[in-house]
């Protein structure tokens, strides 16, 4: 019998499979990453909720310095404009909610979508509703940051 064969069929099987095993280690790896960054950024959305009530300072820190704010008309507003309207109470939200968030994360840069729930006042009038809203961040030195939104009022709620 000629043995050659079957040791040569076994040997090539060990090399294709020992050859998989550390590329699906660095794919677990990397989904473990990247669930972990997601996961990151719906903290940090949660948060931004949580800010927009009481915690200004914190929003300054988050957004980068050439933050844009882009309403459903198309209007645009930057970092300064939307924090001293927060500070000086021309902006009131007493309370901000985020539904239904997807994480989408490419590289240095994540775009999460999703539902604000709102409950404010812009110039004493009532600007409360439900928004869908689209976030960009951008990842700078390990931490990320919040490069802009676009939101638009959902119709009939």
């Amino acid at each position: 019998m000629n043995y050659v064969f079957p040791c040569r069929w076994i040997a090539t099987l060990a090399i294709l499979v020992l050859g998989f095993i550390p590329s699906s280690l660095t794919g677990i790896a990397a989904d473990a990453a990247s669930t972990a960054a997601q996961a990151k950024l719906i903290q940090i959305e949660n948060d931004i909720c949580r800010a927009y009530v009481a915690d200004f300072p914190y929003l300054d820190r988050l957004m980068t310095d050439d933050y844009l704010f882009i309403s459903e008309d198309g209007s645009v507003r930057t970092k300064a404009q939307e924090l001293m309207d927060l500070k000086s109470g021309v902006l009131k939200v007493t309370q901000l909610t985020a539904e239904d968030m997807k994480v989408r994360i490419h590289g240095t840069t994540a775009v999460v979508t999703g539902v604000y729930g709102v409950k404010s006042t812009t110039d004493g009038k009532d600007t409360s509703g439900r928004f869908s809203f689209t976030d960009v961040f951008v990842e700078q030195g390990g931490t990320w940051r919040w490069l802009s939104t676009h939101a638009s009022k959902v119709s009939g709620k």
